[in-house]
């Protein structure tokens, strides 16, 4: 004989689940996981296994520096028009012309190495004399000056980069060649390789 159902229960306290700490663990380690609360509330300590250091990637052997791309740190920003006579149909210069210290630089990544700088832009009556710099390193300089203008124009350096990573790229327009009316600098791009 079977007898009759009896009364519900009373529900129980839902349960909870928290994250305690989470802990780096040396690589080839097993991974843990402990709860350091109870069977209702439960807080669960996790220890994650680091992973092994990865082989070193590729560095770059060449850099491509937009001149529009870079940070102008002293005198004004870029003033850009089209222009079909320019490389890139674009004309890009820093201005004041009547001063001098206009500075930008751009930062890249390179393997250490000597290497060759290629610098595409244009001349004027008013063209200053840029000096180059890899991280405050002086590289030489470009002279902009032309008693007419001219455009694309190229220019080349040689440059060393010291150490493997990131580095800066600065140019800075410091001086000017006598004849020049000023310290302008129409330039479009910067390679390295």
């Amino acid at each position: 004989m079977t007898g009759n159902n009896g009364n519900n229960g009373i529900n129980g306290a839902a349960a909870t689940i928290a994250v305690g700490t989470v802990t780096a663990l040396p690589a080839g380690s097993t991974p843990t996981i402990v709860n350091a609360g109870t069977t209702g509330a439960a807080v669960f300590n996790f220890g994650l296994v680091t992973g092994n250091t990865g082989a070193t990637g590729a560095t770059s052997t060449a850099a491509s520096i937009w001149y529009d791309e870079c940070i102008f740190s002293v005198g004004t920003t870029l003033t850009w028009s089209a222009t079909v006579t320019m490389w890139y149909n674009t004309l890009q210069y820093q201005s004041p012309f009547a001063a001098a210290g206009n500075s930008f630089s751009y930062p890249f990544p390179m393997a250490a190495g000597t290497y060759t700088m290629y610098i595409m832009g244009g001349t004027n009556a008013s063209g200053g004399i840029i000096t180059w710099y890899i991280d405050g390193v002086s590289q030489g300089t470009t002279d902009t000056y032309a008693s007419g203008s001219t455009t694309r124009t190229q220019w080349t350096a040689a440059v060393t980069v010291v150490g493997t990573g990131m580095h800066t790229l600065q140019g800075s327009v410091l001086t000017k060649n006598g004849a020049s009316g000023g310290y302008a600098t129409v330039l479009n791009k910067m390679w390295i390789r």
